[in-house]
Formats: structure tokens, sequence, C-alpha cells
């Protein structure tokens, strides 16, 4: 223990009773405070201010070329004597025109008025006389169809069955097909054969 005692030192290891090392650290942490607040101070300063751009010396939009400016210009052919007599003939006569005073019936204070003309009483349309035609549609397949025309064929004028129908022909055959519904024909037959029958 006695040893151990001795090879101890009496002050601390790291005092520094004239304070040097405190002064360098702090003058360190200056410097790095100074060095972290410039650069913080230098950012802000490029977020907020406008950059500089180069500066191009472009034209203005209203000088920019137009589709007028772009288009081809009409070739000036020169004038032929014709023209000429023409042209200066249009103008004397324009001239002349402006000059020379209007026609009486051309000035409106001169103009007599025209009374508006009588409101005839239009015609009633034509009435007709004639009974509408009562046309009646029959089809075989169906079997109120058949009960229908029993009670309102006594009615009727037309009858428009569905009696032809168009297929597809062989061989030059008739592309047109019949197909007659007995029991309707003879009913019509029966109760009332002056109906006129348009079979479609």
């Amino acid at each position: 223990t006695y040893v151990s005692e001795k090879l101890l030192p009496s002050s601390p290891v790291f005092y520094d009773p004239r304070g040097r090392r405190w002064r360098h650290v702090r003058r360190t942490y200056l410097a790095l405070g100074v060095i972290i607040t410039a650069l913080a101070a230098i950012f802000i300063a490029s977020v907020l201010a406008n950059p500089l751009l180069p500066r191009l010396n472009l034209r203005q939009l209203s000088s920019l070329p137009k589709k007028s400016d772009i288009a081809p210009q009409p070739i000036v052919v020169p004038k032929t004597p014709i023209e000429i007599k023409a042209k200066k003939a249009r103008d004397e006569l324009r001239k002349a025109y402006t000059v020379t005073p209007a026609v009486p019936s051309q000035r409106r204070e001169l103009v007599q008025p025209i009374a508006p003309p009588t409101t005839t009483p239009l015609t009633a349309p034509a009435q007709f006389t004639s009974k509408p035609l009562s046309i009646g549609f029959y089809v075989n397949w169906d079997e109120s169809s058949y009960a229908s025309l029993e009670r309102n064929l006594n009615h009727l004028d037309w009858l428009m069955p569905q009696w032809v129908h168009i297929v597809d022909a062989k061989d030059g055959a008739s592309p047109i097909e019949v197909d007659l519904d007995a029991p309707a024909l003879n009913l019509v037959r029966l109760q009332r054969p002056q109906i006129q029958i348009l079979p479609m």
C-alpha cells in the first residue's frame, strides 16, 4: 500500500492550474459557433433571395413575329392600261354619286307612308266528311290475334295479315313465300267478304 500511495500523483491528471486548456477549448467552440452561424446565414439568404440568372437579351412577346408576318405577301402585279382606266372611271363614278343630289324617292322625309295591308281572315282548314279508315293487323302465330279479329271484324275496312314472307330463293325460285291462315280467311269470307285484304 505504501508503494501504491507513492505512485499516485498528488494532483489530478487533467488539472490545469493556469487555465490554458480551457482557453484553447473556448476559442475552438467560439470558432465553430461563428462558422456554423455564418453557414446558416448564407443558407437562409440563398433561400430567401432571388437567384441571379444570366440576362438573356430576348425580344418582347409583342415584337415577336406574328402569323401575318410569316404569311407570304401577295405578289404585286403591275396594272395594265385597261385596269388603270377602269379604276379611274370607278373613282369618278363614286365621286359623281356623292355629289349628285338624292332622288326624292330615296329621301325619307319625302317618301309617302304606305298603309299596312288589311288583314284578311284565314280560311278554315278543309273538313273531311269521309269516315277514317279502320285497319286491322293479323298474325298467324298469336292466338289472341284471331280472337281480336273475331271481335272487331265488322268494324274494319282493311285487313293486313302477315301472310307473305321473303325467303332465300334457290335455283331461280320465287323469293316470296305465302303462308295463308285458313281459319282467318274463312272467317273473313263468312262475316265480311267485302273487306280489303292487303297481305304483308
